[in-house]
């Protein structure tokens, strides 16, 4: 830039006027905002991405300060962050992503009572400052810029009552204190193991219910719960955490983020166990949210079935057939496939390719060249190839 500004002063003066020319129209609208650093342009288009529909941002920058800045612009390299956790790897591992991201300074609540007497290890090869305090003085709350709450890596043993007072005096220490983020995370098991269950529940509705207040207040609260297992390796948590590139720009919610089998999900609870959100995306993803695919009765289909329906019947269930059994080979839920759709774009490899024709021909006793698949034909196309030979064997018989 500042190169440019030296050997181009043309150039510049003249976007400048074209500029300050499309917003006298109201072709271009200026938008307040304001960023600290250079380094935190990233940042700013995102959140423009965010709330406006822009195809072409133009971000006027003035200098006021030099000095040593960080190299990513997620987090403000001069602010205060508040992060509450565990002494755990997995929040190891949040500072490290945190500082991987532009953060410099983090005040460090300990949430496990057990954990008082200890210090997370300190980050030798990172330049990461960490100040323990305590979540009752209300001094160290001042100039926060950006909170992370994460009680995902509490033990399920952890005595409810002492998290509950550090969080409370986290809130009420904050209270009508706005921050860019407000973002509590706690751990998510859809299978509702008992011993599980107990804490990690009570403190979701302790936790909803503070960011309620918040949200009523006008401020940021935002609730993730996160599936899986805690990884246990450094690196791969740090890559876990990444999700918080997205959720850092929404400022009030409740995320669930998991990977899930809905399948297995069925088979392993009973119908009065699963809570009325999760019910319905089972029938969503399964059909009847009983463990059985509503499908079953399509891909139980023989070619004597075939033969044997009548012409208009016979492509509706081929299709159906089809329909199904790609899902299965896809894993993915038939919904979620339009008949209209080459295969192509649904992701399909060869080996994919190669297990579709294997199970198509063995059960309908048709011709399915692989060349034909990786073309990337949609289900009506495989239907109107296959409803000739049907009609070939329905003569011979």
């Amino acid at each position: 830039m500042v190169q440019m500004l030296e050997d181009q002063q043309a150039l510049v003066q003249r976007l400048f006027r074209e500029v300050g020319e499309a917003v006298d129209s109201g072709k271009y609208e200026l938008v307040p905002v304001e960023i600290a650093q250079v380094n935190q342009i990233p940042l700013l288009l995102r959140q423009l991405e965010k709330h406006l529909k822009i195809n072409k941002p133009v971000v006027l920058l003035k200098s006021k300060s030099k000095g040593k800045r960080s190299t990513s612009g997620l987090f403000d390299s001069s602010a205060n962050y508040l992060v509450a956790g565990t002494a755990t790897e997995n929040d190891l591992a949040l500072l490290r992503w945190m500082h991987a991201n532009g953060a410099k300074n983090v005040r460090y609540i300990l949430l496990n009572p057990k954990d008082q007497n200890k210090h997370i290890p300190a980050l030798e090869d990172v330049e990461l400052n960490i100040k323990y305090i305590n979540s009752s003085d209300p001094e160290d709350f001042q100039n926060i810029k950006g909170v992370l709450i994460n009680t995902g890596s509490l033990p399920a043993t952890t005595p409810f009552a002492q998290i509950r007072e550090a969080l409370e005096n986290i809130y009420r220490n904050l209270a009508e204190k706005d921050t860019d983020f407000f973002i509590t995370l706690s751990s998510f098991d859809l299978l509702f193991k008992e011993a599980f269950s107990r804490n990690v529940l009570r403190l979701d509705h302790l936790l909803m219910a503070l960011n309620q207040q918040r949200i009523r207040d006008g401020l940021s609260a935002l609730h993730v719960q996160l599936g899986g297992a805690t990884p246990a390796r450094q690196e791969i948590a740090i890559q876990r955490w990444n999700v918080l590139i997205e959720l850092i720009f929404q400022r009030q919610g409740h995320f669930i983020i998991t990977e899930t089998n809905w399948q297995s999900v069925a088979e392993r609870l009973s119908p009065d166990r699963i809570p009325g959100l999760y019910h319905d995306l089972i029938l969503e993803y399964i059909g009847d949210g009983s463990g059985k695919d509503a499908g079953a009765k399509f891909e139980e289909i023989t070619r004597a079935d075939l033969v044997a329906s009548a012409p208009n019947d016979r492509a509706n269930l081929l299709e159906q057939y089809l329909l199904h059994e790609l899902a299965a080979v896809l894993k993915v839920p038939p919904q979620k496939i339009r008949k209209d759709q080459p295969l192509t774009t649904l992701g399909i490899d060869s080996l994919m390719a190669i297990e579709l024709k294997n199970t198509v021909e063995s059960k309908l006793g048709v011709q399915l060249p692989i060349a034909t698949l990786l073309k990337g034909p949609t289900i009506q196309d495989l239907r109107d190839e296959f409803l000739p030979q049907f009609d070939e064997a329905e003569g011979e018989q």
